[in-house]
């Protein structure tokens, strides 16, 4: 019997699980991991909570796999995210209670390890597809810097879906507008005019597919869907979504499923490379649904910003194979990120 470590990412907090495994090889073999953040994700947005939501591909994943029930984050992005990477509470980092801003000169702080840096030491290759949102104003603040041996994506919390840009006020009152997508730490202009769940699905799939196996991943992709503004690529409403009569619902009805699809195609190119037996998939929200922009928390009361459950109780599953994992399983025992 050879035991094996294998990270699990679901409190937040980096801990370490033991499992057996048989064989005869003395060499320890850790998984994959790939940990699936959604920006703004209501409770009633996905299909194990709402039958009409076109999730199937998740829902397979969670069905099969372990659903929280009783999964807490932050209610806003920042503070969340800055608890996926480091385990620790926000408060003691000065990142509890508010987003970092667009020109805010803040970030975690270098006294921090983060995640991806842990698992470097463990011998994981490490890459971030998506939103950071934890800091940009020195270099030495930015993914790369951080520990993750890629990044594809964008700094700030939040752009335009399709062109990449953000905007902003001055003090003195004057408006600028700014492009943000970056490949590792240089400017990315060819993500102008593609979609960003799209382009994010394609890199996570080449990274997937061009992955040293004598190494194990860390993947942590953190969609832009769906946060606002509502945005999907022009005439391409996801049929299932186009009986609701509310625009901005169908709008953000179409917003999940690309989710959905993308979660798809990853899961398939996993199971082409002979990967998928091996990774453990993390899946969750940052914060509850934003109900002022298609989100949908019911029955919880609240919204994101809050901390009613709406704003702080988030979808979520843990899926991997080689667990042999009960089908159906809900946890419904508190699972923190913090």
């Amino acid at each position: 019997m050879v035991s094996t470590s294998i990270i699990i990412l679901c409190p937040g907090l980096l801990a370490l699980l033991s499992i057996s495994v048989s064989g005869d090889s003395p060499i320890e073999k850790k998984k994959n991991i790939l940990f699936v953040v959604a920006d703004d994700l209501g409770w009633n947005d996905v299909g194990w909570n709402n039958l009409e939501m076109p999730t199937p591909n998740l829902n397979f994943l969670a069905q099969n796999g372990i659903i929280l029930n009783q999964s807490y984050a932050l209610p806003i992005c920042t503070p969340s995210r800055t608890a996926f990477m480091t385990g620790t509470y926000p408060y003691k980092l000065g990142l509890q209670s508010n987003v970092i801003e667009l020109l805010q000169p803040n970030a975690i702080s270098l006294n921090h390890t983060l995640l991806p840096s842990r698992l470097k030491r463990l011998g994981y290759s490490t890459h971030m597809i998506g939103k950071w949102h934890l800091g940009f104003c020195n270099k030495k603040f930015v993914p790369n810097s951080r520990g993750f041996d890629s990044f594809f994506g964008y700094y700030l919390g939040g752009q335009n879906h399709i062109y990449h840009n953000t905007s902003g006020v001055l003090d003195n009152g004057t408006r600028f507008s700014g492009y943000d997508f970056h490949n590792n730490y240089e400017p990315y202009p060819q993500a102008i005019g593609l979609y960003s769940s799209e382009i994010y699905t394609e890199k996570t799939i080449e990274i997937i597919e061009n992955h040293d196996n004598r190494k194990p991943f860390f993947i942590y992709l953190a969609f832009q869907n769906v946060h606002s503004p509502l945005q999907i690529p022009k005439n391409r409403y996801v049929p299932s979504c186009q009986h609701i009569k509310n625009e901005d619902r169908k709008i953000y009805c179409s917003m999940v499923a690309y989710v959905d699809l993308s979660m798809g195609r990853i899961v398939r190119a996993l199971q082409r490379e002979n990967l998928y037996n091996d990774t453990l998939i993390v899946f969750t929200s940052d914060n509850g649904g934003q109900v002022l922009q298609g989100g949908n928390n019911y029955p919880l009361r609240g919204n994101k910003g809050t901390l009613w459950e709406g704003g702080i109780r988030v979808a979520g599953f843990i899926h991997a194979k080689f667990l042999k994992l009960i089908k159906g399983y809900v946890r419904n025992k508190l699972n923190s990120h913090l």
